[in-house]
């Protein structure tokens, strides 16, 4: 259950179709995978997770190899973009990490799991992937 996290409304034309396109991310490497979800046409989905009440991607932009956070909540339709998203993989795990400005923490961990922390450092989301 989602409960205490702020996402951002979608302010203009181009985060509105980021949402719309959010309904066909594909999570994981098969063929699948090549359609972009929420990444525009100059980023390459990386990694991605669904969960019953969030959708969270991994986007790299293709000039610079910039990493940026997309994330929506299912319940609401409220999306989220970080655009300095960071690779904090650690002994063999495959984790991304991008803070808001506010402090709070959304952690990908590709096709397993999505974790929110706050930034009093509380767990206030964990959900696991879907198999749909």
């Amino acid at each position: 259950m989602i409960r205490n996290i702020r996402f951002a409304r979608a302010a203009s034309a181009a985060a509105l179709t980021a949402v719309a396109g959010a309904a066909l991310l594909a999570v994981g490497t098969g063929p699948a995978a090549a359609v972009q979800g929420p990444c525009n046409a100059h980023q390459n989905l990386i990694a991605g997770v669904d969960t019953d009440n969030a959708r969270a991607a991994i986007c790299q932009w293709q000039g610079d190899g910039r990493l940026a956070y997309f994330g929506l909540n299912r319940n609401t339709g409220d999306t989220i973009v970080l655009e300095d998203a960071i690779d904090v993989s650690h002994g063999g795990t495959i984790e991304y990490a991008a803070t808001a400005d506010d402090g709070t923490i959304y952690q990908v961990y590709p096709d397993e799991r999505l974790v929110i922390v706050s930034p009093a450092h509380r767990v206030i989301f964990d959900e696991w992937q879907v198999t749909h």
